[in-house]
């Protein structure tokens, strides 16, 4: 019977923490990372831990996103399943702080300090996405607005 109540309690573990990637995607950061402590302060399982580094790259968290990422790896290699979200979730916490980058790049432009600022945020940026895919409307636009300032 306390088993059965124990499996009880860990699925709404595991629901809270899938709520909590909602949260994120919906775009309130401080929250989901909040309630992806407050997941991780009930349950430590795989899945909770899986969920919460989703919710943290989705918030931002790159950093606690790469250490849960770790963990679940060396502690689950075998489990292929899990292996496969692993890079997904790795993406997404490196997509996000490219958004951020080019938020930064963005409120940099035309800020106090003119063209000095403006060409380091440039540079920053387009030293950030080197690899990234050339057709990409962003990094099309930043090269345009560096070209422009030179």
């Amino acid at each position: 019977m306390a088993a059965r109540r124990e499996n009880k309690n860990e699925v709404a573990r595991i629901y809270f923490a899938h709520a909590t990637v909602g949260v994120a995607e919906f775009g309130n950061s401080a929250h989901a990372v909040e309630s992806s402590d407050a997941a991780l302060s009930l349950s430590l399982s795989r899945d909770v831990k899986l969920l919460t580094a989703l919710t943290l790259a989705g918030a931002g968290s790159a950093n606690r996103t790469r250490s849960l990422e770790d963990e679940l790896s060396k502690s689950n290699p075998g489990n292929t399943i899990l292996n496969d979200w692993l890079p997904i979730i790795r993406r997404a916490a490196e997509l996000d702080a490219r958004h951020a980058c080019s938020s930064a790049v963005g409120n940099a432009f035309g800020a106090p300090g003119g063209k000095v600022k403006e060409l380091a945020a440039y540079q920053d940026f387009l030293t950030l996405w080197k690899d990234a895919d050339p057709d990409i409307s962003i990094l099309i636009a930043a090269k345009s607005g560096y070209a422009k300032l030179h």
